[in-house]
């Protein structure tokens, strides 16, 4: 089993390394060790490691990016600066995040749908829960697939509300099958 300190010496190897093969590794470490810590680390802790993973992004390819956003996109406490940049990056990158990053609040995706491209614009809209603000720029900029998949996105809400609703009251059971019917429990 390694030791802390030899893990440090490690990941130092990795840092000084030129190697994007080296790099994604480094990165990987980093993240693991910040979202093991997410809880319980400072702001300023956060945005430490905000800053050490852009600089290490800003000489990776897309790809390591979009891991990166991938890894990120669930964390309630990732960096906010850091969420903030990779959400303007190219949809590849910026797709994950923009469906479901918590980080980004409804000034950030109107700013995003108002300045970035039709796949950004349809990502935000995949979102739940977006705010009326998001769904009139969403409307007034996206083109037809974005507002369909909005249509979709609220669609899929109402039905699930509703199914949440008639499941609380009045002791409803529901079976999964098209061709049964809605029975009452016992």
């Amino acid at each position: 089993m390694k030791t802390d300190s030899s893990s440090l010496q490690d990941l130092i190897a990795i840092a000084k390394s030129p190697s994007f093969e080296d790099r994604r590794l480094l990165l990987d470490n980093i993240i693991s060790e910040f979202l093991s810590r997410n809880y319980t680390l400072t702001q300023a802790q956060i945005d430490t490691f905000g800053d050490i993973v852009f600089l290490l992004l800003s000489s990776c390819p897309p790809d390591i990016q979009e891991q990166v956003a991938i890894k990120l996109a669930p964390a309630r406490n990732a960096p906010r600066n850091l969420v903030l940049q990779l959400a303007h990056s190219d949809y590849h990158i910026a797709r994950h995040l923009l469906e479901y990053s918590q980080v980004l609040d409804e000034n950030d995706l109107i700013l995003i749908a108002e300045n970035s491209s039709q796949e950004h614009i349809k990502s935000i809209a995949r979102r739940p829960n977006l705010g009326m603000r998001v769904q009139i720029v969403i409307l007034q900029r996206g083109d037809q697939s974005a507002v369909d998949e909005l249509t979709m996105t609220l669609q899929n809400e109402t039905n699930t509300s509703r199914i949440l609703k008639l499941r609380a009251s009045n002791g409803f059971n529901f079976e999964c099958s098209e061709d049964s019917e809605d029975k009452r429990s016992a």
